[in-house]
């Protein structure tokens, strides 16, 4: 079920802290948390709950879960971070990231043009745009509650 060497699944057996917000939302086969080190307030990291290295790996019901849940989640990073534009990638490839994981990102009038698309990413690289977290911790908790009424209307 987890991978030895694999980062995202020492986070999700509490071995490695790589969110600064965990758990704003989990369900049967998803955990919904906020970017540690991030340069977006609001960018979201939606990762699998067990090991899988490819989108072809997953079954019929981890792909459902994901298609009720992704437009919920657009729905309140544009009220709560009051995106423009929300980006969702998946790539898996970088060594010890080799899971299945989304980064769903808001797209703000404030994110310079030259950080549009996939040079999004390379937002990261640059520590000085990393915001502090108690610039994030807010949105955080804005998020959390805004996932509960995911919650309320389904049962995971």
């Amino acid at each position: 079920m987890y991978k030895n060497n694999c980062h995202i699944c020492a986070k999700l057996t509490n071995k490695k802290d790589l969110t600064l917000c965990r758990s704003l939302l989990k369900t049967k086969y998803w955990c919904l948390e906020h970017k540690q080190k991030s340069p977006v307030s609001g960018w979201l990291v939606l990762t699998l709950n067990h090991h899988r290295q490819s989108l072809v790996e997953l079954t019929l019901e981890e792909w459902n879960e994901f298609h009720i849940l992704l437009p919920y989640f657009i729905e309140i990073l544009k009220t709560v971070c009051l995106a423009d534009k929300v980006y969702v990638a998946h790539f898996a490839e970088k060594p010890s990231y080799e899971h299945v994981h989304w980064h769903i990102i808001p797209i703000t009038k404030n994110i310079p043009r030259q950080y549009r698309g996939p040079k999004i990413f390379s937002m990261l690289e640059n520590k000085s745009l990393i915001l502090p977290p108690k610039k994030i911790l807010p949105i955080c908790e804005q998020l959390k509650t805004a996932c509960q009424k995911i919650t309320n209307d389904f049962i995971f």
